[in-house]
């Protein structure tokens, strides 16, 4: 378990060695307990850009898995996990805004968090700040959980949901209304 800044930790031994941790961000609730919002920072590539310098929407949506799959990792419902719980994360949709769209090599911070669950289908939001700390994109998905072994969508029981420590009244898209 490392340390990555004051009074946060991470432990990302299950996933190997060389496995680096995301910056984890704990809030905390009315009633004590934390939520979890990953972040991760990234920089425009050149094979990201289109022929204006700007992230195209293959890459700004590739920033937006990849986040979500370090919160799947954290949460030990990853990639590296699906040898040991048989189940996988398949998106169904995308609600996605983009209000500036980043230049080739600038830095930007991509935070995600989970939402609610029902029955089947799981929520999760995105948020992309420039450098200045400017939100430039806002997303939503919508997710099921895939039994590997049975082919078959499963329902999302509340102990698995638990492991991601879901934001239930935090929304991307509250900054619009």
């Amino acid at each position: 378990m490392g340390q990555m800044g004051p009074g946060i930790f991470c432990d990302m031994s299950h996933l190997g060695p060389g496995i680096f941790c995301p910056i984890l961000r704990h809030l905390e609730t009315k009633v004590g307990g934390s939520k979890m919002i990953v972040e991760s920072e990234y920089t425009v590539k050149l094979s990201e850009i289109d022929k204006n310098n700007k992230a195209t929407n293959k890459a700004i949506l590739s920033y937006l898995e990849d986040i979500g799959g370090k919160h799947s990792n954290i949460a030990r419902y990853g990639i590296f996990d699906i040898p040991r719980t048989h189940l996988t994360w398949l998106l169904l949709e995308w609600k996605l805004q983009v209000i500036r769209r980043p230049n080739y090599a600038e830095k930007i911070k991509v935070t995600t968090w989970s939402k609610n669950s029902v029955k089947c289908y799981a929520y999760r939001d995105f948020k992309i700040y420039d450098e200045q700390g400017n939100v430039i994109v806002l997303a939503a998905s919508k997710w099921v959980l895939v039994d590997t072994e049975k082919g078959r969508i499963v329902k999302i029981e509340p102990d698995l949901l638990a492991k991601y420590e879901p934001e239930l009244d935090k929304s991307a898209f509250d900054e619009l209304r």
